[in-house]
C-alpha cells in the first residue's frame, strides 16, 4: 500500500515545513496527516524511501464559471520548491499549474508515479484548486475540478477521486 500525504493548509500563505511530513501534525495553520491504510502500522522513515510529488495548483480555470483561486497556484510552488530543496529533482518532482493542470496531463503524471515508485517508497500528491462531490450514475464520488473542466459537464470533464485511487 502506498503511503498517502494530505495537508491542508488553513491560513492563507502559511510557508509549510518539510520535517512535518514525519508525523502527523495539528496547529491552528497546518493539519498534516499520514495515511498508511487498512490499519497498517508502520514508522515512515524518509531517509530510507524514494520520495516522489505531484504538486498541482490551479488559480484559473478555462471555464470562467469556476471562480478563481488566490493561492493555490503558490502553494504547491512553495511545497514543490521545498521538496526539490529536499528531495532533488529527478523524474518523480513533477509540478502542474494551471493551464499545465489538465484532467490528461494530471492522470499521466499519477500514472508516471505509479509506475516508477516501489511500495516502499513515499508519493505525495497536493492538490490545490476547487472540488465537487457529484451523485454519478456510477455512484457518489467527489471530483476534482481541473483547468479544463466544464461546468456544465464535471462528470464528463472533472477528474473522479475514484479514478485517481484506480490509478
Amino acid at each position: 500500500m502506498k503511503t498517502m500525504v494530505r495537508i491542508f493548509d488553513t491560513k492563507k500563505g502559511v510557508k509549510l515545513d518539510l520535517s512535518q511530513i514525519k508525523e502527523s501534525y495539528i496547529n491552528d495553520d497546518i493539519l498534516l496527516s499520514l495515511d498508511l491504510g487498512e490499519n497498517e502500522s508502520k514508522d515512515v522513515d524518509l531517509n530510507k524511501q524514494n520520495i516522489y510529488s505531484l504538486c498541482i495548483g490551479i488559480n484559473n480555470f478555462e471555464d470562467s464559471k469556476f471562480p478563481s483561486l488566490n493561492y493555490a497556484e503558490n502553494d504547491a510552488s512553495e511545497l514543490h520548491n521545498l521538496f526539490v530543496e529536499k528531495f532533488g529533482v529527478g523524474e518523480g518532482t513533477i509540478k502542474l499549474l494551471n493551464e499545465g493542470a489538465t484532467r490528461a496531463k494530471i492522470t499521466e503524471a499519477i500514472s508516471k508515479l505509479v509506475k516508477i515508485s516501489k511500495p516502499e517508497d513515499l508519493v505525495i500528491i497536493f492538490i490545490a484548486s476547487h472540488g465537487q462531490f457529484i451523485n454519478s450514475p456510477k455512484g457518489p464520488d467527489y471530483y476534482l475540478i481541473t483547468y479544463d473542466s466544464d461546468f456544465n459537464n464535471l462528470i464528463g470533464t472533472a477528474l473522479p477521486m475514484n479514478t485517481i485511487k484506480e490509478l
